[in-house]
């Protein structure tokens, strides 16, 4: 996600009107202004800490926002991950290596048969964050795996209409 986002110019450019110090990221020069703040968080909020692990490169180009920003790489790295999960591309980017790793090849070509249809004849975009969240929703039965959902809305919704 991290890594993402740091690729992502709509959301570094989403964090430059933020910056207090010139910082160039990927030959991007982005300029800061003393008066500019990132925000301070709500308090009362429970925060939770998380490790994760990143190239060098990766935390250099963090310690750059973070020197930008004038707030610690951690908090960078909590902004980035909150931007990129926020990011209706790469929620459907995930969404579909997810699937694509967990179900077969029958499977997918259902749910694309089933995003296809919705596009076509409904005129709605819809991705597949949102038919996985359906799928999930529509299937009330107990069970436990993705596999076993996908299976029962492809027999007993879909395929009877």
């Amino acid at each position: 996600m991290i890594i993402y986002a740091l690729r992502s110019k709509r959301i570094l450019n989403g964090l430059a009107p933020h910056f207090v110090r010139d910082v160039r990221i990927d030959n991007v020069l982005y300029v800061g202004h003393k008066d500019n703040h990132v925000g301070h968080s709500p308090t009362g909020l429970s925060y939770s800490r998380i490790k994760t692990r990143v190239t060098e490169q990766t935390f250099t180009a963090i310690n750059t926002i973070a020197y930008g920003l004038d707030v610690r790489p951690a908090r960078v790295a909590a902004l980035l991950t909150f931007e990129a999960l926020h990011d209706v591309t790469f929620v459907d980017t995930y969404i579909k290596k997810y699937l694509e790793d967990n179900l077969n090849d029958y499977q997918i070509l259902e749910l694309k048969k089933i995003i296809d249809y919705i596009r076509r004849d409904f005129d709605t975009d819809v991705g597949w964050a949102s038919l996985l969240s359906f799928v999930i929703d529509e299937v009330k039965e107990p069970l436990t795996t993705l596999k076993e959902k996908v299976n029962t809305f492809v027999i007993k919704s879909w395929q009877d209409k």
